[in-house]
């Protein structure tokens, strides 16, 4: 049985249901942390632009709230950049404006684009070059992740650089979807892939890569609290389904609870609150 509407397609209710998962992270801005640290280390040194502005693309920015962060970082070494950002959501591109205005950052250049990626490859081709890609959980919503992942090689300048980050193979988030794989099979705009996909990815594009990850699980105690609004914006995160009780059987639903649980449990020092696995990998493509 296939469900009716991916989170992806609602922008909105995608946003409620984001927070909501944000809100019950084990660790507050662990991704702003980690992606911050990983720019120093990886990203800048690594990019020689000479006196020209260097040249960012966000896939999937989101509100900005880890993008704004990195490219703060990169302010410190280079002067003038010039941003590129992709987001299919009015909502948030509105509260990364809002938040880039109250930065008072100085030396950048914004254009926006509420578009997914294939829209922007649709309208751009490989036009335009980039120094630094960042997608941050982004290419889930890819109409082909291979052939994705060859077009952002290509539209990166000669020594740039890209960081994809995706969920890890052992996250509860992936486990879920791959038990449940059979609700998927009739969406296209969502694909049940992990960290470990983008490698196989690019080792059959022979592309080079390296890796860094980190873990912060996930509070979903809630998910098992009938009638909680809270609980039910986890499921649908989680399952990357708009409504999915109303979506599925109840029999599907129930499976999907129960199996929830069951890769769920409690940790030392938090009472009685049940945590799901949850963390990321982030893939670094130079191109040479």
């Amino acid at each position: 049985m296939a469900f009716s509407k991916v989170l992806s397609s609602d922008p909105d209710y995608y946003v409620k249901a984001f927070e909501e998962r944000t809100k019950r992270q084990q660790r507050k801005n662990v991704l702003v942390d980690w992606t911050n640290q990983l720019v120093k280390n990886q990203l800048i040194g690594s990019v020689t632009i000479g006196k020209r502005p260097l040249k960012v693309l966000g896939v999937g920015s989101g509100s900005g709230e880890v993008e704004l962060g990195n490219i703060s970082k990169l302010l410190e070494v280079f002067s003038s950049i010039e941003v590129t950002v992709l987001e299919p959501s009015k909502k948030y591109i509105d509260i990364y404006k809002e938040s880039l205005e109250k930065s008072k950052l100085k030396g950048l250049t914004y254009q926006w684009r509420q578009q997914t990626l294939d829209e922007y490859r649709a309208d751009v081709g490989a036009s335009i070059k980039y120094d630094i890609i960042f997608s941050v959980n982004s290419l889930y919503y890819v109409d082909d992740l291979k052939d994705s992942l060859k077009y952002l090689y290509e539209i990166l300048e000669h020594g740039g650089k890209y960081c994809l980050i995706l969920v890890t193979e052992t996250t509860g988030c992936y486990r879920l979807w791959k038990n449940f794989s059979s609700l998927y099979q009739s969406v296209a705009s969502f694909n049940q892939i992990s960290s470990r996909e983008v490698i196989d990815g690019l080792k059959a594009l022979n592309i080079g890569y390296e890796l860094e990850r980190t873990r912060n699980d996930i509070d979903v105690t809630e998910c098992f609290n009938q009638g909680s609004i809270e609980g039910k914006y986890m499921i649908d995160f989680l399952s990357q389904v708009v409504n999915l009780r109303e979506s599925v059987s109840e029999s599907t639903y129930s499976e999907f609870v129960d199996f929830l649980k069951n890769i769920s449990a409690p940790q030392e020092g938090y009472g009685s609150k049940l945590w799901l696995e949850s963390g990321w990998e982030a893939t670094f493509v130079k191109k040479q």
